[in-house]
């Protein structure tokens, strides 16, 4: 998920700068990556045209969750949280 996020950055984004935030929270991890770039196209928070939306699918099916979003300041942030499996 993580990658599908990084490669649109790269394709799409023409961001000079993207972060990545991963840590440990609610007994699984959380990983945020914010690019810099143009942003989202207006009014698409599911980013169709990115291929988000299977990394959604793909949080779901293991239980966590993914959201896609422009914040104010512009940009794009991906977020998904998945729970710790390990025993």
């Amino acid at each position: 998920m993580c990658q599908e996020a990084l490669t649109d950055v790269r394709k799409h984004a023409r961001a000079a700068a993207v972060l990545v935030d991963m840590s440990t929270v609610d007994q699984g991890f959380l990983v945020r990556v914010t690019g810099d770039g143009i942003g989202l196209p207006a009014g698409d928070q599911v980013a169709r045209p990115f291929g988000l939306v299977e990394t959604r699918e793909r949080a779901e099916a293991a239980g966590g969750r993914c959201t896609v979003v422009r914040p104010p300041d512009g940009g794009t942030l991906v977020e998904f949280w998945l729970p710790d499996v390990r025993p």
